[in-house]
């Protein structure tokens, strides 16, 4: 065999592996839930290195769009370029309104429906037309231009005209993923746009809590789970509609002003065990490997040791399916003896003291405090 032989034989060996990594990269988990990551924007090559790190290759690859103009929400050409050719599934994390002042308002008129249209057209060109789109990610919260709470009317009714310019665009074949926060800061149902106009819905869950005895990783966890618009209302909900769940952005935090988990392994055990026993009905779910300025979550950055073992150890493999835990059964009172004219009925200290006599009723007040997460 000539040395130019050998050559082109290698080459073409070479060529065909790299075909088949990435087939095994594509192709969708046999669950339906699967592993993505953000590592940074455009950056495929730190999600292949994420995935090295794990032992496992991610098939999803978040990012997120920039929101200073309109001009990088509709014409995202580095962002595109960036992706193009990877092997991995693109959740494109797309701002409604650029932070130059344009609304939610103007948007429910049509006024800014052209730059989805051309966003839309920019993906097919680029290979894209199958994208997720995440579209106003964390509307439930106060931190973004697009929040839902400055108005809920009109989130609802731009949300549906930007799907519709999308979805008209020739090729165009996008899941939109409807994508609150664990928590908020405004009922995301009451902003839900129906049933047709999403495809999957979405919830960023962080190892933060803001109810009493947050320090406790049980009690946080216990939070994320029964809070309103937590875990069990995310599940709920999304079985309601008929829609897979996804978790956009899951992930540690050592941010106190956030009060962050910091080296939570105990969350790591319980997102794992909570996918495994949703899996059947979750879409994908992405870790957010970033240290940003709010707070780290990055496994590779050396703050969480004995999380990021935990991590490697559990997810280097697809979680797997698992019954959904049995509810403990509600304990049944006794009825109480009747209470005579003048006497006193004692409650725990934690309700307060009633005191019956004369027909008259004093009640001591419990105050109620819900406390909101923020990202």
């Amino acid at each position: 065999m000539s040395d130019g032989s050998r050559v082109s034989r290698l080459s073409l060996t070479k060529t065909f592996l790299v075909f088949l990594l990435a087939l095994a990269i594509a192709a969708p988990a046999a669950s339906g839930a699967a592993l993505g990551v953000y590592t940074g924007a455009a950056n495929p090559s730190g999600v292949a290195s994420w995935g090295d790190w794990l032992e496992r290759q991610p098939t999803y690859a978040v990012d997120f769009l920039a929101s200073n103009t309109w001009n990088e929400i509709s014409d995202p050409i580095w962002w595109l370029d960036g992706w193009q050719g990877s092997p991995y599934h693109v959740v494109y994390s797309v701002p409604m309104v650029p932070s130059d002042g344009s609304t939610l308002s103007e948007g429910a008129t049509g006024a800014y429906d052209h730059h989805f249209t051309r966003l839309a057209q920019n993906l097919v060109n680029y290979g894209f037309g199958d994208a997720t789109i995440r579209l106003g990610w964390e509307f439930n919260g106060n931190w973004f231009a697009w929040a839902a709470s400055s108005d809920p009317a009109a989130f609802i009714t731009y949300w549906q005209r930007i799907v519709a310019a999308m979805r008209a665009v020739d090729g165009a074949a996008f899941r939109f993923d409807w994508n609150p926060i664990a928590g908020g800061d405004y009922p995301a149902d009451l902003v839900y746009p129906g049933d047709d106009w999403v495809d999957v819905i979405g919830l960023d869950v962080y190892d933060q809590g803001w109810w009493a005895g947050w320090e406790d990783p049980a009690n946080r966890w216990n939070e994320l789970v029964n809070q309103p618009y937590g875990l069990q209302w995310h599940r709920d909900f999304a079985l309601a509609h008929g829609k897979p769940a996804s978790f956009p952005e899951f992930g540690l935090s050592d941010s106190p002003a956030h009060h962050g988990g910091g080296d939570d392994p105990y969350f790591v055990e319980r997102m794992y065990e909570w996918i495994g026993q949703n899996k059947d009905n979750v879409e994908y779910y992405a870790y957010f490997e970033f240290a940003g300025p709010i707070g780290n979550s990055a496994l590779t950055s050396g703050s969480f040791p004995v999380a990021s073992a935990r991590f490697q150890e559990l997810f280097s493999v697809d979680p797997p399916a698992l019954d959904p835990p049995t509810p403990e059964p509600e304990p049944v009172e006794e009825a109480p003896e009747p209470v005579g004219e003048d006497e006193t009925v004692r409650l725990p200290a934690s309700v307060g003291d009633t005191t019956v006599a004369d027909d008259h009723v004093v009640l001591d007040e419990i105050p109620v405090v819900l406390h909101t997460r923020h990202a």
